[in-house]
């Protein structure tokens, strides 16, 4: 089936109405020498999959991720299966209250980078079925971006005089990110585009190679930057969105207005390990 891409302004801003490695497999030097093994249910002389490397579980309500490399991290990941407050849209700022309702938060730029690239490094999984648990994520994925823009908590600021900022998160674990050239033209990502840095900064990762290549295997799309061309007469808060354009293109899209959402939630693998009931907290 054909998907219909969505109009995107051409100006300075989306307005309300517009807007629609692998990690080697990691052996834990327990203090028996052991390493942690998982056999699947039911298949009982099935080759085990360490614990403590990539896998996916899928649960009732979410996908979790087992060790996703972020920044030199791992984290446990759980993607919701439905999209959040019943799949209706709203800004930034509305779904940072609704969130708050949730077990589940939104996933900045950078987390979704994360979670797309143990994707892509594992699309071919030795094991049968997680590759194919590698496969139904993705197309989730796919199928948010074919049909939404698809709300971060990534906010990009453009400032009338001086250096804009970009921010991941809220509350306590919000990060401010000085971004010198984040107004500038908009343009594909590849290696040689000229904008590694804002880019690397939104996202998460300068591996613009990377992210060429996986953004480009989860959707079909090539990559492109959307950012404000010129300076704004003043200063404009917009969310980073993430979604295909009219122009047959995945768009890393820095002047969002609205859009849909996914719950996310993560924990760091190490606390995650450590807690015999494995609870999740938000980031």
């Amino acid at each position: 089936m054909t998907k219909a891409p969505k109009q995107l302004d051409d100006g300075n801003y989306i307005s309300p109405d517009e807007s629609l490695k692998r990690l080697e497999d990691i052996v834990v030097d327990d203090s028996d020498g052991e390493m942690d093994v998982l056999e699947e249910p039911g298949k009982s002389g099935a080759k085990p999959i360490p614990i403590k490397s990539f896998r996916i579980e899928s649960l009732d309500d979410r996908y979790r991720i087992h060790n996703v490399e972020h920044q030199g991290e791992l984290y446990v990941v759980d993607w919701s299966k439905e999209l959040l407050d019943e799949g209706n849209m709203h800004t930034q700022k509305d779904w940072r209250y609704i969130a708050r309702r949730s077990q589940f938060t939104l996933a900045s730029a950078p987390f979704y980078t994360s979670t797309i690239f143990a994707l892509y490094n594992d699309k071919e999984h030795p094991d049968l079925k997680q590759r194919g648990l590698v496969e139904e994520v993705g197309q989730m994925f796919e199928d948010d971006f074919s049909k939404h823009w698809m709300m971060t908590s990534t906010g990009a600021l453009y400032k009338s005089q001086g250096e804009g900022m970009v921010t991941h998160g809220w509350g306590p674990a919000k990060s401010e990110n000085i971004c010198e050239h984040l107004v500038g033209r908009r343009k594909y990502i590849e290696p040689q585009c000229g904008a590694r840095k804002v880019i690397g900064v939104v996202l998460g990762t300068t591996n613009l190679v990377k992210v060429k290549h996986a953004y480009e295997w989860i959707s079909g799309r090539k990559p492109y930057f959307y950012r404000l061309n010129n300076l704004p007469e003043g200063d404009i808060e917009r969310a980073v969105v993430l979604g295909f354009d009219l122009h047959g293109r995945l768009g890393i899209n820095c002047i969002g207005y609205d859009g849909f959402a996914r719950g996310c939630s993560v924990t760091r693998a190490e606390e995650f390990y450590g807690n015999d009931d494995g609870k999740s907290h938000n980031l």
